[in-house]
């Protein structure tokens, strides 16, 4: 139940900065509590904002890991500690926090109480005397590893890296190490969680070349070592291979494109430019397939590689959107199944949800991200599957329950934004889309018939929203 925060947007009034202000608020009320499932809830209609600056969504991504570490959810809370240390914002103090608290997830430690997480600085004799040790392990490790007892070597790369007086590049080398023992004994994805830790410790800069390329023999199930042979493909083949992925990208057809773009990822040499844009490409195939732990992992890789503040801040989007279920900026898939049905049948492909601006009723700015992204889609599915007609609802869902002065006139007035807001949104989606497709529009305002259409529970209570809701439906032809 989120009555806390639905009184807040009863209220109607709020800009984005504002929402997300509460959203923290009542987070950080619900953290101090110890009501940390509540905190998650908070924390994550925060971060779900597309509104959010990069320095929001960090602290939203940062604070949702310390709630769900103190939930012992471990898997979660280690998938979103890793995402936060992937932003700018993550400065080396909390860069540090985060991963002494990966370390206690890992090694089954307690979180501190309260917000404060860190740990008392130790002592340089201290730390000269846990990284001796922990230089040990790994040499230990390596000998394990060479001589083909992984898991052995596994067991001392795990000791070095729970070391918490151990400094960060010693640290860093241990989590690398721990991760090509995974990858000898074949757990590849376990390998690539390592791998993208590793990259995160400070000190470890040397060993990123060293690291990618392991994660690209991870990628295709090679051993860390004696790993299979690299495949080669001259530079010229490479921009035709990825030209034509490309082309099978926007025709919809998406696991071709992924072949496609992994062999070109696969080629040893490949330029570290080229390799990004495989790495992220080959993250929006299994985002258009609803692969999201797959697409999630593919853009952080990307990330780890490298690139300047325009390609991470995108690329971190493209993660908050496949956290979200989402195969596009706002857009989320139907109940499709991937089969076609038969002549004449109507199935969901798509849902979408456009922000507004508060009382704003033109699509602009992430209105227009979201219609353009469902628009493609649409295009991309009417490639794939040609033959078949598409149906759009749109209802406006501007809040019924206005709270303030004027509440006598509030339902009047939302009910035509509400309106305003579904007309102009099916009118942008219309002259995005080409217009040989078979398009039929019905935008609304809110009412429990269009509850149904949208296919919402009639319990739903989110008609407090500044957005319109969208939901696509394909008939399939006779040709189909």
């Amino acid at each position: 139940k989120d009555d806390g925060f639905r009184t807040i947007k009863v209220m109607g009034k709020e800009t984005p900065t504002e929402e997300a202000k509460a959203a923290f608020e009542l987070a950080g009320i619900a953290f101090d509590k110890g009501d940390h499932a509540t905190a998650v809830q908070y924390y994550r209609r925060a971060y779900s904002m597309p509104e959010l600056t990069e320095l929001q969504r960090f602290s939203a991504a940062n604070n949702m890991g310390a709630s769900l570490e103190r939930l012992g959810d471990r898997e979660q809370a280690i998938e979103i500690y890793q995402e936060a240390l992937l932003f700018p914002s993550v400065e080396k103090v909390r860069r540090a926090r985060i991963l002494e608290a990966l370390r206690r997830l890992r090694t089954g430690e307690e979180a501190p109480e309260g917000r404060k997480s860190d740990t008392p600085s130790p002592s340089p004799e201290e730390r000269k005397t846990a990284d001796e040790g922990a230089s040990a392990e790994i040499e230990a490790g390596n000998a394990a590893l060479a001589g083909g007892a992984a898991q052995d070597a596994l067991a001392h790369f795990t000791a070095a890296y729970a070391s918490r007086n151990a400094s960060p590049g010693v640290r860093g080398k241990a989590c690398f190490k721990a991760g090509e023992a995974h990858q000898q004994l074949g757990d590849f994805a376990k390998a690539l969680d390592m791998y993208q830790e590793a990259l995160a410790f400070p000190d470890t800069g040397a060993l990123k070349p060293q690291i990618l390329e392991r994660m690209r023999q991870a990628r295709l199930g090679q051993p860390a070592l004696g790993g299979g042979a690299s495949d080669e493909m001259p530079v010229d083949e490479q921009k035709k291979v990825f030209e034509e992925a490309v082309a099978a990208l926007d025709a919809g057809q998406y696991s071709v494109a992924l072949d496609g773009f992994t062999r070109v990822y696969a080629v040893r040499d490949a330029k570290p430019e080229v390799r990004r844009s495989m790495a992220f490409n080959m993250g929006v195939c299994h985002q258009r397939m609803a692969h999201f732990d797959e697409a999630v992992s593919m853009f952080e890789e990307a990330l780890g590689i490298g690139g300047d503040q325009a390609f991470t801040l995108k690329a971190l989007d493209f993660i908050r959107q496949a956290r979200r279920r989402q195969v596009g900026f706002g857009v989320t898939k139907g109940d499709e199944t991937g089969e076609p049905g038969p002549p004449g049948a109507e199935e969901r492909l798509f849902s979408a949800e456009v922000f507004y601006a508060t009382g704003g009723t033109e699509p602009k700015g992430n209105a227009l991200s979201t219609l353009t992204s469902l628009a493609t889609r649409i295009q991309e599915h009417a490639k794939a599957t040609p033959g078949g007609s598409y149906r759009v609802v749109a209802i406006g869902k501007s809040s019924s329950k206005w709270a303030g002065a004027d509440e006598e006139t509030a339902d009047a007035k939302n009910a035509a934004l509400s309106r305003e807001r579904a007309d102009n949104a099916t009118a942008k989606l219309a002259d995005l889309l080409p217009k040989n497709l078979v398009v039929v529009m019905q935008p609304d305002a809110k009412g429990d018939a269009e509850r149904e259409q949208l296919g919402l529970p009639p319990s739903d209570n989110s008609w407090v929203e500044r957005t319109v809701g969208i939901a696509v439906f394909f008939t399939v032809g006779a040709g189909g």
